[in-house]
């Protein structure tokens, strides 16, 4: 599947992964249609066998996981085990669907979690019933905003704060919060342009990462 950003030439290929009747048809179909944001060039009904080799063609990976299918938690294990730990945080999310349907449920939320917490504990794990059209297309414009932050493609984002929250990230001590009680931690470049692209109206700037980062240094 690939999306092009109607502000941009560039077009962004997406690997949709899961089982059959996970809902990935659903979710693409969804993620065409989403406002003033993408339109779609082709689409991939099946998973090439060196998929997994050629990923840098692929710029968003969703792992589509059907909470009713036992089958679907062994597809989402096999791929995180075979995908590159840098590749999982930057470029990759899992969305459970059928969470409606808890009387028939074959998994446990948590236990999905754990799972993913197990090779990175930076992907986001999003949960929906796709057979709601209002939660499906809330879902997808998350997902669009998602594909164009971690694709530096998100208007507005403050290049100056990403290049300094990225140099944060490569300093040794970069993978703790500031500290319990505040409400976002600095642990990649992809957390503070979610920050910036999310509130357009918000008064954080490179200066304010900066004033961060050097009060860390006098703690230490």
């Amino acid at each position: 599947m690939i999306l092009r950003p109607l502000y941009t030439q560039r077009p962004i290929e997406v690997l949709l992964i899961g089982p059959a009747n996970s809902g990935k048809r659903t979710l693409a179909n969804q993620l065409i249609s989403c406002r003033d944001t993408f339109i779609s060039t082709s689409t991939n009904e099946e998973l090439p066998k060196n998929a997994f080799e050629t990923l840098g063609h692929v710029d968003f990976i969703f792992f589509v996981l059907d909470m009713t299918n036992r089958q679907s938690l062994k597809v989402l294990e096999r791929a995180l085990e075979r995908i590159a730990p840098d590749y999982l945080v930057n470029r990759c999310a899992v969305v459970a669907t059928k969470i409606d349907a808890l009387q028939i449920s074959l998994m446990d939320e948590d236990r999905v979690q754990f799972i993913v917490d197990q090779y990175t504990s930076e992907m986001q794990v999003f949960r929906c019933n796709l057979s709601d059209d209002r939660e499906r297309r809330k879902l997808c414009d998350q997902l669009a905003r998602l594909i164009r932050i971690n694709q530096l493609q998100q208007k507005n984002i403050n290049m100056s704060l990403v290049k300094a929250a990225m140099y944060y990230n490569d300093l040794p001590y970069s993978s703790r919060s500031i500290d319990e009680g505040s409400e976002f931690s600095i642990r990649s470049g992809s957390h503070v342009a979610s920050l910036i692209a999310m509130d357009q109206d918000n008064n954080i700037n490179a200066e304010d990462v900066e004033e961060i980062r050097d009060e860390e240094m006098m703690d230490k």
